[in-house]
């Protein structure tokens, strides 16, 4: 013959296990800096090494793993602008795919 408190402790059990399963689904992460930021870093520490270069480190998309990369300014800057005109080109294509659908 079953217990009354089992009967409320099994349920109970399973949703808090549920839960405890679920709970970070709903989380949406936090991230430093503007939207200008590469698109590969969801968020980044700054460093500066005797050598005069920058070292980053970056989590990529998509990984846990953070990634110590350093460059110097010259690299950061050269890498930054490649990205702008990237997103800059992307851009252009597709409103001239978007112009040439109304035709």
């Amino acid at each position: 013959m079953m217990d009354d408190t089992c009967l409320f402790v099994r349920p109970t059990l399973a949703a808090m296990a549920i839960l405890a399963l679920t709970a970070g689904c709903g989380s949406v992460p936090s991230t430093s800096g503007s939207t200008a930021d590469s698109a590969s870093a969801s968020a980044e520490v700054v460093e500066y090494t005797p050598t005069g270069k920058t070292c980053r480190t970056i989590r990529p998309t998509g990984s846990r793993i953070p990634v110590r990369v350093c460059k110097t300014s010259a690299e950061w800057e050269r890498e930054e602008a490649e990205a702008q005109e990237a997103i800059k080109r992307v851009q252009r294509d597709q409103s001239i795919s978007a112009g040439e659908d109304g035709d």
